[in-house]
């Protein structure tokens, strides 16, 4: 699997952009957190983030 030159470039780019992803949504809620100092809008922005992965995920 890991021989394959073309899978190996795609596994690290989903690597690489879930990692991205993940840091921006850490990022935005710290961000959330220290502007509002509230853990029910930094609990709502986690939810608006998230929110288009699970349409789509349960949309097709």
């Amino acid at each position: 699997m890991f021989k394959n030159k073309d899978f190996s470039l795609l596994l690290l780019g989903r690597f690489i952009t879930n990692f991205g992803d993940s840091i921006y949504s850490i990022a935005t809620l710290t961000l959330v957190y220290t502007m509002t100092n509230s853990t029910f809008y930094t609990g709502v922005t986690l939810f608006y983030c998230n929110i288009t992965n699970i349409y789509i995920t349960y949309n097709k």
